[in-house]
């Protein structure tokens, strides 16, 4: 059975993904910040388009099979580096998903 994947944070699911991600935001932040300088209203707008970007180019959901044993459990928390907690869909009652607890980029 598949069940969807994604992280509570919204940040890209794969961790290969994930690295990228944290380096293109951290390189436009830095230059949002350069050239808006104390201006946070600007900051804001770029920040906004630099987000929407990222999240265009990176995927935020993903799809796995539903581990059937506590070695497959184990192998998918390793992978993803966080505690996945398991949520019945808000769109499907009959659908669960596989939600990555990652409450922060660090």
């Amino acid at each position: 059975m598949k069940l969807k994947i994604f992280r509570m944070s919204g940040l890209p699911v794969q961790p290969e993904a994930l690295e990228q991600y944290k380096a293109e935001f951290t390189s436009g932040f830095d230059a949002a910040k350069a050239e808006c300088g104390n201006d946070m209203l600007a900051l804001q707008g770029k920040l906004q388009t630099l987000e929407d970007a990222l999240v265009a180019k990176y995927s935020v959901v993903g799809e796995v099979e539903l581990p059937k044993t506590g070695k497959a459990w184990r192998e998918l928390l390793q992978a993803y580096s966080a505690p996945v907690m398991v949520a019945q869909s808000s769109q499907n009652t009959d659908e669960y998903v596989l939600v990555i607890v990652d409450t922060q980029m660090g």
